[in-house]
């Protein structure tokens, strides 16, 4: 036996559905769920630096002293959290985090050659911390 599922989703809440089904041995059921739509989109607030401009031997020697002192313990946890709170200093003497308020309103779906084609026009510049180089991830890419 094998079972087909086709999702679909519409503002307008009613479907045309064939009513010969002797061309098929499927069955067909039809429902739908309603879900109200928010009235405004809500403002958030994203946070962000410009890491660009920070100097790197300074980001180093600020780093360095903020791990100078001993973390809290010697767990995995305690080690994160103390490199973390390091790192978080740092950052805010020399870059301070900005702060803008922004409205996710709507987003649209891409089909597959919409990401195909940002993937494929990507800067391939990647820190040695990226756990997905885009040099990687566009060798993995279909031929065209």
């Amino acid at each position: 036996m094998t079972r087909h599922i086709v999702t679909t989703w519409s503002r307008a809440g009613r479907f045309a559905v064939c009513d010969d089904l002797a061309i098929s041995d499927h069955l067909a059921i039809s429902f739908s769920v309603p879900v109200p739509l928010p009235s405004q989109p809500s403002k958030q607030t994203i946070t962000f630096r410009k890491t660009k401009q920070v100097c790197a031997s300074l980001l180093s020697s600020t780093l360095a002293t903020h791990l100078a002192t001993p973390p809290p313990n010697t767990y995995v946890d305690g080690l994160v959290e103390h490199y973390n709170t390091a790192l978080s200093l740092s950052l805010d003497s020399l870059s301070r985090p900005s702060h803008r308020p922004c409205c996710f309103s709507s987003f649209t779906t891409l089909d597959s050659d919409q990401v195909l084609d940002l993937v494929s026009k990507a800067k391939t510049s990647s820190s040695k911390l990226d756990p997905m180089p885009t040099t990687l991830v566009k060798t993995c890419l279909p031929v065209t």
